[in-house]
């Protein structure tokens, strides 16, 4: 047995209906009078097994919309629908749909989030920003080893930049010096890395 438990208003044109205590999910207040259900109601049986199956679709749709308007992560798409005020099983049912016609897929989602900083970013910055998307390490490390690039390009494009207001390397014992290793360091650079790129432009001016 389904018991609506309450219906309370979440939104300028939204509704929260709780279902047996817990909150369920969300209704357009246009569209609840469509699902006849009112607070208080009881449904078991196939009137039970009905509005499951209308709330599924509705987050099925919601999901898809959410898609629609830019790629996520499944991590993401899944905060997103717990945060509309679909309950854990709607959310999960929804995932599980969009996911079977892949329309939401970790590795290429990572795949194309890479090709796009690749040479802009640093590995390390990348992976953490993955990772802060809820992307497993273990599709992280493999997409990084397909895109196959280093931070060689991205380090001497941010080197060109901070060293524009210098016009060459300051001395290593400068406090300028140290202020330009701690920016790239800050962008996720290798300590290694920050020094060959210094040295190497050294020698080119």
């Amino acid at each position: 047995m389904i018991t609506i438990t309450s219906i309370e208003k979440s939104g300028k044109r939204t509704m929260q209906v709780f279902l047996n205590g817990e909150p369920a999910f969300p209704v357009y207040t246009s569209a609840l009078r469509g699902l006849g259900i009112s607070r208080g109601m009881q449904l078991e049986g196939e009137e039970a097994a009905s509005l499951l199956r209308s709330v599924e679709k509705m987050a099925q749709t919601a999901a898809m919309n959410m898609l629609l308007r830019r790629s996520l992560s499944e991590h993401e798409l899944r905060q997103k629908l717990l945060r509309r005020g679909y309950a854990a099983e709607f959310t999960e049912k929804a995932i599980d749909y969009v996911r079977s016609f892949h329309y939401i897929d970790d590795s290429r989602y990572a795949e194309s989030f890479i090709a796009f900083r690749a040479g802009k970013e640093s590995r390390s910055r990348i992976r953490i920003k993955l990772r802060q998307k809820g992307i497993d390490d273990q599709i992280i490390e493999q997409e990084l080893e397909r895109a196959d690039f280093d931070d060689s390009e991205g380090i001497r494009r941010d080197l060109d930049r901070l060293l524009r207001k210098y016009g060459q390397v300051p001395d290593r014992d400068s406090r300028d010096y140290q202020k330009i290793c701690q920016s790239l360091l800050r962008r996720g650079y290798s300590w290694h890395d920050v020094r060959h790129a210094l040295d190497t432009f050294s020698k080119t001016v």
